[in-house]
């Protein structure tokens, strides 16, 4: 349980570090490849993919047997999960546009059907993530089963998924176009999968290995090391291709792998901390563009009318609110779902209640 409480802390600082990203792109522009802010940007996606992938290893390899029954209650767990929040993100959002998008986009956001063929058209910023996780948790089932029994199939999955990502590295996210221009390309789960896979791999072949905390550490030094210093130039858009591509999947893969494997004695109060974000990674994740928003939004009338307010202080503010309203919102919100999902799905009735 220490070892997976580094888990949360890696999910909560990678929450924390898209939310400043996209802040900085808000308000200073696209920074090139080398810099700290875009590559957090980018690769705090993929890190989030691994350990969804590795956390639901932990959670289900002893649960989740070949029977409909065993399936239908891991998608439901998965459905209370993701969903409300999601729904929640998406009203907010509506109320902020206030207007209704296109039909078809709004139906395919609210049921998720846009995870399988409409990707990138999202109603709430970053939600192209949680499509992906959408396609990702639909064959986790197999996936499990493959590594529990039939390891070969595993292996060629994992072998066919990363060359998929090779592919599109290289043959399909072209460098000499700018990056928005093939965000399509980009978010499509087939890029991104392999990061799962990983991640279910990771589970299933170090849940039990004797690495010791030291070697994890060093894991993880090395791999932050490369993820910072790993020299780049040019746009954005060459943190996606090439052999720059392979370098930080297969850093983000070993900064999970280090956080993993290794003890983190942290005082109290930074424990509790980095908990709390990484409780409320998801909801800081789909909601700090919302909370961005409204506190830019006073800040401009207030600088209209009384005087300007410094553009740190609007991000500050919009990142204390950002935090204190996502933990508020998943000790209120995400934890009633989520223990419905503990419960038999013959038990749960319409208001919740056995």
């Amino acid at each position: 349980m220490q070892r997976l409480s580094g888990l949360d802390y890696l999910r909560g600082i990678c929450a924390l570090g898209i939310m400043f990203f996209h802040y900085n792109l808000w308000n200073n522009g696209v920074e090139p490849s080398n810099g700290v802010f875009t590559r957090v940007g980018m690769y705090g996606v993929s890190i989030f993919y691994v350990l969804s992938g590795l956390t639901l290893y932990h959670v289900y390899n002893d649960k989740l047997r070949s029977s409909w029954e065993s399936v239908w209650d891991f998608y439901l767990k998965r459905i209370l999960r993701i969903f409300p929040l999601l729904w929640l993100s998406i009203t907010f959002t509506l109320i902020l546009e206030r207007h209704l998008p296109d039909p078809l986009v709004l139906l395919s956001n609210i049921t998720g059907i846009f995870a399988f063929w409409n990707w990138e058209k999202t109603i709430t910023y970053g939600s192209w993530s949680i499509g992906n996780e959408l396609t990702f948790y639909l064959l986790f089932p197999p996936l499990i089963l493959f590594l529990r029994r039939w390891n070969t199939f595993f292996y060629a999955t994992l072998l066919l998924s990363f060359a998929i990502l090779v592919h599109f590295a290289f043959n399909v996210i072209d460098p000499r176009i700018e990056f928005y221009e093939q965000w399509h390309a980009y978010t499509n789960p087939l890029n991104q999968f392999f990061l799962f896979v990983a991640g279910v791999g990771i589970g299933g072949w170090l849940k039990k290995s004797e690495m010791s905390s030291i070697q994890g550490k060093l894991i993880l030094l090395f791999s932050f090391l490369i993820f910072v210093l790993y020299p780049t130039v040019g746009e954005r858009v060459e943190l996606a291709t090439g052999v720059n591509r392979l370098v930080f999947v297969l850093a983000s893969i070993g900064i999970c792998i280090g956080v993993y494997k290794s003890q983190f004695k942290l005082p109290a109060f930074v424990n509790r901390f980095l908990l709390m974000l990484g409780h409320a990674s998801y909801s800081i994740y789909l909601l700090h563009p919302l909370v961005y928003r409204i506190v830019n939004k006073i800040c401009s009338v207030v600088g209209e009318r009384f005087f300007t307010i410094p553009v740190l202080v609007v991000i500050c503010i919009s990142a204390i609110g950002t935090v204190a309203f996502s933990y508020f919102v998943y000790l209120n919100f995400e934890k009633y779902f989520t223990s419905l999902g503990r419960k038999s799905p013959a038990k749960i009735s319409l208001d919740g209640n056995r």
